[in-house]
């Protein structure tokens, strides 16, 4: 698959070769990732990009719960990594993204992109780290929308 190198000359690459297997620069989650599951390259430097491989790779209700947890935290800050280990895909609404992403808020530090889904769009948060960019938490729009409107 095709590669995009951030200026430091990091890349993950989260699609499979057409062999199947992962790229020689693949990280552990990518080989995971099912064969019909098209996940476009990412860049740690863009929080788009780490929020929609992210949903991508969270929006697999099927997906084994161990191995759903270990390719999501693989894009996750520590705190939420936490949360993940009390999560299940099995619960998660949605299977695939679907449309377009929509950056809502970002500073140097954080960012919160809105990823459409099949089951709705969700609200990723994103963390600036020395890695790059990684998500803190994922919000149904609903609740999002629902708490702000109470404010």
């Amino acid at each position: 698959g095709s590669e995009r190198v951030a200026p430091e000359g990091r890349a993950v690459e989260a699609a499979a070769s057409a062999s199947g297997a992962p790229a020689p620069s693949a990280p552990a989650w990518a080989a995971s990732a099912s064969p019909a599951q098209s996940v476009a390259p990412v860049t740690l430097e863009s929080p788009e990009g780490v929020a929609v491989a992210f949903v991508g790779l969270w929006a697999r209700p099927d997906a084994a719960v161990e191995e759903w947890r270990s390719s999501c935290k693989a894009l996750s800050t520590p705190r939420f990594a936490a949360i993940l280990d009390a999560a299940s895909s099995a619960a998660v609404p949605a299977s695939r993204v679907f449309g377009d992403t929509e950056v809502l808020e970002r500073s140097e530090a954080s960012a919160r992109v809105r990823v459409p889904t099949d089951g709705g769009a969700v609200h990723v948060a994103l963390e600036r780290t020395s890695a790059g960019w990684l998500v803190d938490g994922i919000d149904p729009e609903e609740l999002t929308v629902a708490l702000a409107s109470r404010s």
